[in-house]
């Protein structure tokens, strides 16, 4: 199965790392945010299969994104990434709704054996 994936990061360098492992993988990435809002904007217009999310962003961050976007569309994927000195907001997101976590920096295999999960 072949993912439409949205990407929503600050972080241009991660964007592209990430999105140049997910179409290696198969999947293809019809749209990437910078932060909070604008994912929330792109996901309702875009209704992508899987969302990667940062969880500190300006404007607004992942975990408030997050929980409008489930609020109102309770069987959206979520996918949150951060780096470990994060942890508590990675288990708050759990706690919230999100499907998986990813460590920043991403691990290709840890990536494919996330998107498998879904399938």
């Amino acid at each position: 199965m072949q993912f439409n994936i949205l990407i929503v990061d600050d972080s241009k360098f991660d964007i592209i790392v990430l999105m140049d492992m997910i179409e290696k993988l198969g999947h293809i990435v019809i749209g990437e945010a910078k932060d909070g809002k604008e994912a929330i904007n792109k996901y309702f217009k875009l209704l992508p299969d899987v969302v990667f999310m940062n969880l500190l962003m300006p404007v607004m961050n992942g975990i408030e994104a997050m929980n409008f976007i489930l609020e109102n569309d309770p069987e959206a994927n979520i996918i949150v990434t951060s780096s470990f000195s994060e942890k508590e907001y990675v288990k708050e997101a759990i706690l919230n709704g999100a499907k998986d976590f990813l460590a920043i920096p991403i691990k290709k295999e840890k990536l494919k054996e996330v998107l498998e999960k879904l399938k």
